[in-house]
């Protein structure tokens, strides 16, 4: 299991610190019932950064593969995983809420945790990116992409069959 790391988001900012890393994705719980195998590995790097109005950001890039299970055949589906979010750190009090009315478009605004969890924040990330759906591209799993349009291949090939006999 990997240790849990804790982080004073507003001065990890202010001081432009950088932590990087490296998850098991058998330790991100929440993940586990998407994932079709949690052997896997993801690489973090988290920095903080202050921008000319003061602001305070963190930027956190994620990057591995995970295995997912495929909604059509639901065989394993190898997802690359490629993530880089801008996090703006919002003061405590009403103000989140009043930033997050403004739809900045190149940032996300969280709150300033002075006890913010690293590997919650990741996990978090990661399961904002997944997809509601996930499946391989059209044609490249074993789930029938088409059905036969006559004979009992067919989803109402029975039924039609027996229209059949009960018309003659």
């Amino acid at each position: 299991m990997s240790e849990q790391i804790v982080i004073d988001a507003p001065a990890f900012a202010r001081d432009a610190k950088t932590l990087r890393g490296k998850i098991a994705v058998a330790d991100l719980r929440r993940l586990q019932e998407i994932l079709s195998a949690a052997g896997t590995f993801v690489d973090y790097l988290l920095s903080g950064k202050t921008d000319s109005h003061g602001t305070l950001f963190l930027h956190l890039v994620i990057e591995g593969r995970l295995q997912l299970q495929c909604q059509r055949c639901l065989g394993n589906l190898d997802f690359p995983l490629l993530l880089k979010s801008a996090l703006e750190l919002a003061p405590g009090g009403g103000e989140l809420e009043a930033m997050a009315a403004d739809e900045r478009e190149d940032a996300d605004v969280i709150p300033a945790d002075k006890g913010m969890a690293v590997i919650s924040l990741i996990e978090e990330e990661i399961l904002l990116a997944l997809p509601i759906a996930p499946r391989h591209a059209p044609g490249a799993c074993g789930a029938p992409s088409t059905f036969a349009l006559h004979g009992t291949d067919h989803p109402m090939g029975a039924l039609a069959a027996l229209k059949g006999k009960l018309t003659k």
